[in-house]
């Protein structure tokens, strides 16, 4: 079992702030003066409203809590005591074996215990297993670097001491 180095953007909506107008100029900038900067492309986005998108990716809630509501394009999980289950696997297809993705998932949640924590862990089917543990945040946004090890990634997000989450997207980035 491997486990991969922490990434974790703590930041809430940095989706918009990854996409904001002269992202390009600033990395443009940032070459120029001699840093290695490269901006990543959207490879695919899940979402409650699009959970499922053609050879690239899709969701599976997993957990009988959820409440899925594509009108709103969140899903909702809810207990009424401290759990350590929150279920949902997003599957990435048609990835390029050896490259490496960011995956971000954007996520709200309340906190039920002591030491509230989201859990992703991949590579259960190919390669070795890796894990990374967020703490849970109101808002929040983590980002973890995914390297493929087979055209199908499976990626499971649980959850320890939180009461209740949104889920609103999960988005990949290719370089």
């Amino acid at each position: 079992m491997s486990k991969i180095p922490k990434l974790v953007v703590d930041v809430a909506r940095a989706h918009e702030r990854l996409v904001a107008p002269g992202a390009r100029e600033i990395v443009s900038a940032l070459a120029d003066a001699g840093h290695e900067v490269k901006l990543l492309e959207t490879y695919v986005k899940l979402s409650p409203r699009f959970p499922f998108v053609d050879k690239k990716g899709w969701l599976y809630f997993a957990d009988l809590g959820w409440s899925v509501d594509a009108g709103l394009d969140r899903a909702d999980w809810a207990s009424n005591q401290s759990t350590n289950h929150l279920d949902l696997k997003i599957n990435i297809q048609g990835l390029t074996v050896g490259a490496t993705y960011a995956l971000s998932i954007l996520v709200q949640s309340a906190a039920s215990g002591a030491n509230p924590m989201f859990n992703a862990h991949g590579g259960m089917f190919h390669g070795p297993v890796w894990y990374v543990d967020v703490p849970a945040k109101p808002q929040q946004v983590f980002v973890i670097p995914i390297t493929a090890d087979a055209p199908l990634v499976p990626v499971y997000i649980a959850s320890s001491d939180v009461s209740r989450c949104a889920f609103w997207s999960a988005t990949v980035y290719a370089p």
